[in-house]
């Protein structure tokens, strides 16, 4: 004989697994409040990101830690300007909040100005040389274009696609050598981060 469950026996066997869930939606909840400190350190020079950590049960504090490690490790990338440098200070502050005994952190943010400077600097050199590099196959363009169109016809590397492609596979691989030294780094500080 076949055994019927009622809908009270069928309706726990699929919620059995919601505990799990409500454990996971907490972990989630943690670390995106811990992704906010980072907000809070950027708006607020003079917020204190391991007293705030410290206000909130110690078996929270790690998933909060790795909330703000996370948002910590991706504010330190490759700057498109000199900006990204503003930055600097609060990943510096951020860092010592989760490290504050980790000695190596210490000259970081000097560190990293330097090396987005140098970057920035190079990925201006490295476009002015291509820029100087391509500007007699644009004459032959502009001159190619008055022929046909009997007009003087001005150019700017800008308006040029294969100039764009040029200069991008050139600033690609300048990016790639420097990303290479910033995942580095990165995994230095996580080591530091995660050796605790």
């Amino acid at each position: 004989m076949a055994l019927i469950k009622s809908a009270l026996e069928l309706a726990l066997e699929r919620t059995k697994d919601i505990a799990g869930d409500k454990q996971s939606l907490k972990a989630k909840q943690l670390k995106e409040e811990g992704m906010r400190l980072f907000t809070s350190i950027m708006e607020k020079p003079d917020f204190d990101a391991r007293k705030q950590l410290e206000t909130f049960p110690k078996d929270d504090q790690p998933i909060l830690r790795e909330g703000l490690f996370t948002v910590l490790m991706n504010r330190i990338q490759l700057p498109s300007s000199e900006l990204a440098l503003g930055d600097l200070e609060a990943v510096e502050r951020g860092l010592t909040a989760l490290m504050p005994k980790e000695k190596h952190l210490k000259d970081l943010r000097a560190q990293l100005e330097e090396f987005y400077s140098q970057y920035l600097a190079d990925r201006e050199q490295l476009y002015d040389a291509i820029v100087q590099q391509y500007a007699p196959v644009l004459r032959q363009k502009e001159q190619q274009l008055a022929a046909k169109t009997g007009q003087r016809v001005t150019l700017t590397p800008d308006q040029d696609p294969e100039f764009q492609n040029f200069a991008k596979k050139n600033i690609d691989r300048l990016d790639s050598q420097y990303n290479e030294s910033i995942n580095q780094l990165k995994e230095q500080i996580s080591q530091f981060f995660h050796k605790k």
